[in-house]
């Protein structure tokens, strides 16, 4: 082997996998790169699963945004102690494609009966 293939070789590095926990601890610390990094590694099997789920493209993107929603707001409600990362999110996404549809507000004014006069 030539000197200069030993040295490019040297100087290249291997692509460095952060763990989804480390990932989150980042994320603690305020780094938004790691919140871009988590989403992008799971945001497609979230919004699979939350499909699955709901049969629904719409309900599928608004349960993958509030399923990372609460990752962002309160990142420390994972427990790494109780598994992966992803079953973790894919049970977020189940509790709130699970939710009824929020009734529209005029749809529950029109049901409340009226006052007599």
């Amino acid at each position: 082997m030539s000197a200069d293939y030993l040295e490019l070789e040297s100087t290249m590095t291997k692509p460095v996998t952060t763990s989804d926990a480390e990932l989150l601890q980042l994320i603690v610390a305020g780094d938004d790169q790691a919140f871009t990094a988590l989403y992008r590694r799971h945001q497609g099997a979230v919004y699979r699963f939350a499909l699955l789920m709901s049969g629904s493209a719409n309900i599928a993107e608004e349960v993958t945004q509030e399923v990372f929603l609460v990752l962002i707001l309160d990142p420390n409600r994972f427990d790494p102690e109780r598994g992966p990362l992803l079953p973790y999110l894919c049970g977020v996404a189940r509790n709130h494609a699970a939710r009824p549809a929020p009734v529209q507000t005029v749809d529950r004014l029109r049901a409340r009966p009226r006052c007599a006069r």
